[in-house]
């Protein structure tokens, strides 16, 4: 057996013993050298080898150059040079994309340029003035990739440029069969069930992953998912595009506070979700149920006749108080009022109205009509501040109906005071109105050819949207599902561009493209998603 076969075939077997089991795996993709903007990074996971006179190896990535593995021009022995990168624990390469230079070099007759473990193969008698630029695919399953130029037992005889790899540009994707733990849940703060909660509770964990690392948790409540967020940055590692081969840290201990004012008061089910770099491996929490109480205390009513012993004529004294008041707001004044109708949480599109609705009623459950209501709304925002935007009546049976208009998410109250003069409400109703943010996307051109770049162009709709106060991520349909391959936060005129070479395409192909955008706390929108448009690229 040729000394180069035995190599290859030796690479090929331990590859095959190091696969992890994949059964319950997903794929995240590690860039080299450069990310898809192109941006040079380093070559983290990659090591080289060298055997022979002047055969040598290098790594140029973040200066912009290559990596690199090369061979003299002339030699008398068996030499070679190659470069190797090992998956991390608990993760396989599923699949490789490679941009080559064209300064790869296969010096004819003397020398062979391989990808070992994949079919892409450059031997003197095939490629006899060396490899062509490029891109090359490869997907199976294996512990590692290696790519080698060597010359043969009798060595290189003929002067001539060095048999050169040079690698510019490599994706590769990572299966990750292991799936992150939680190993301190939470049981106080927002979980917990011995109380009722209220304003900003703690949400307090640790976990851990022994593939690509804990990448980001999010809370779902009531089957809705809320405040999904990265735990720990890693320096920039656990961000996409990934350029490190375990992005994020693997363990992770997280704290930081839920404001319950977003949900309506009351019983509520709540799911802790731990994900890894792949965002779909999981681990999950709950649900357990909490409730939730924002609602002010009613303030005390100092009325004679009321309280001690109730008076000279008991529970008669109320009715006698209540009478005596001035300035009641409706047919009658009742400081145990109660609204009811609209509340809890409901989402809209952008640029949607809508309307709250419910009843004005006493203690006895008769209807005040006639009542002014107050109608105050804050921004969801940090830093704004609750305006009062309206003043329904009720009618005679209680009823009040009012006009949201379309604006950004907010939390609106409506609120009854008993009688004019009062300072504080004696009932109150909050409703959380959340709004998906408008995003549309434009694109350079409908129809262009492998090699060319694409613009894509995403402007954010509607008001009180700073620069930076949302990311923009761009997205690519995969089969049935949308993979995230860019993305930028807007500048100050609500927008994000990104731009997109296309060099893998070999056939026609139509791509379908969306942006979504990724809440901060400084946006006050809910996730939107853009139409989806359609580029065509042809070779």
């Amino acid at each position: 057996m040729p000394r180069s076969l035995s190599l290859a075939v030796t690479l090929s077997i331990l590859a095959l013993a190091l696969i992890p089991s994949l059964a319950h795996g997903a794929v995240y993709t590690q860039h080299i050298c450069k990310l898809p903007d192109g941006t040079p990074i380093g070559a983290e996971g990659f090591t080289g080898y060298a055997v022979g006179t002047s055969s040598a190896w290098g790594n140029g990535c973040l200066s912009g150059n290559p990596l690199f593995a090369s061979l003299p021009g002339t030699s008398t022995s068996w030499t070679y040079a190659g470069l190797t990168y090992y998956a991390p624990s608990n993760t396989a390469v599923v699949g490789v994309r490679v941009t080559r230079d064209t300064a790869d070099i296969g010096q004819p007759g003397n020398a062979a340029y391989t990808f070992v473990d994949t079919t892409d193969e450059c031997q003197p008698i095939t490629c006899p003035n060396g490899i062509s630029g490029g891109t090359f695919t490869w997907s199976g399953t294996t512990a590692f990739i290696d790519f080698h130029v060597e010359c043969p037992v009798s060595g290189c005889s003929a002067p001539g440029p060095r048999p050169t790899i040079n690698l510019r540009r490599l994706e590769i994707d990572l299966n990750d069969a292991a799936v992150p733990q939680i190993g301190t849940p939470p049981s106080t703060g927002l979980f917990d069930t011995s109380r009722s909660l209220h304003g900003t509770e703690a949400v307090a964990f640790s976990a851990s992953d022994a593939g690509g690392g804990v990448s980001s948790a999010s809370l779902v409540v009531d089957g809705v998912e809320r405040d999904r967020r990265v735990l720990d940055a890693n320096n920039g590692g656990c961000q996409r595009p990934y350029s490190l081969s375990v992005p994020c840290k693997p363990n992770v201990s997280a704290s930081y506070g839920f404001d319950t004012t977003a949900l309506a008061d009351g019983r509520h089910d709540v799911t802790l979700q731990v994900r890894d770099a792949t965002e779909v491996n999981q681990a999950t929490y709950g649900p357990i149920s909490i409730t939730v109480d924002n609602t002010p205390a009613l303030p005390d009513v100092a009325v004679d006749g009321i309280g001690g012993g109730g008076g000279a004529n008991g529970g008669g004294g109320i009715s006698q108080a209540l009478a005596s008041l001035p300035h009641t707001n409706g047919t009658t004044a009742d400081p145990l009022a109660r609204l009811s109708g609209t509340g809890g949480t409901r989402t809209l599109r952008f640029g949607s109205a809508t309307i709250l609705r419910g009843r004005l009623n006493g203690r006895d459950g008769r209807p005040i009509g006639h009542a002014r209501l107050d109608v105050l709304a804050k921004v969801r925002k940090p830093g704004a501040k609750r305006v009062q935007i309206g003043h329904p009546t009720t009618a005679a049976d209680g009823s009040y109906s009012f006009r949201l208009a379309a604006g950004p998410s907010r939390d609106v109250t409506i609120g009854y005071r008993a009688h004019t003069g009062d300072r504080a409400y004696t009932a109150t109703l909050r409703t959380v109105v959340l709004v998906r943010a408008g995003v549309r996307l434009r694109r350079s051109a409908t129809r262009l050819r492998n090699g060319t770049t694409l613009t894509l162009t995403a402007d954010v709709l509607g008001t009180q949207v700073k620069a930076r106060a949302a990311t923009i991520a761009f997205q690519v349909k995969v089969g049935s599902r949308w993979r995230t391959f860019a993305a930028s936060s807007i500048d100050a005129h609500r927008r994000a561009t990104i731009r997109h070479r296309f060099r893998y395409t070999k056939a026609a192909t139509t791509y379908r493209f969306r942006a979504r955008t990724i809440r901060t706390a400084s946006f006050p929108y809910v996730t939107g998603v853009s139409p989806a448009t359609s580029v065509v690229v042809v070779p």
